[in-house]
């Protein structure tokens, strides 16, 4: 839709949604709490990635900042 003034009069498909990953408090020996950002990152060995990160929030008290990369099996997507 780049380059429109307007949607007017035009037809959009809504994208659908699908689960990727499913993370609880403690998998992959996370803290999970405080997830800032979540985006795919570049493929390695022909896998996507799923990037998330999280910051301390100025907490030096318990929480951190973390980048964690997870690989996407392509058949399970």
């Amino acid at each position: 839709m780049k380059g429109l003034n307007s949607l007017r009069n035009v037809e959009i498909k809504p994208l659908t949604r699908q689960h990727v990953l499913k993370i609880g408090e403690g998998d992959f020996g996370l803290d999970i709490d405080n997830i800032e950002s979540v985006t795919f990152g570049p493929e390695i060995g022909g896998k996507r990635t799923l990037v998330i990160a999280s910051d301390n929030n100025f907490n030096p008290d318990g929480q951190f900042t973390q980048f964690v990369v997870f690989t996407l099996d392509p058949a399970a997507m």
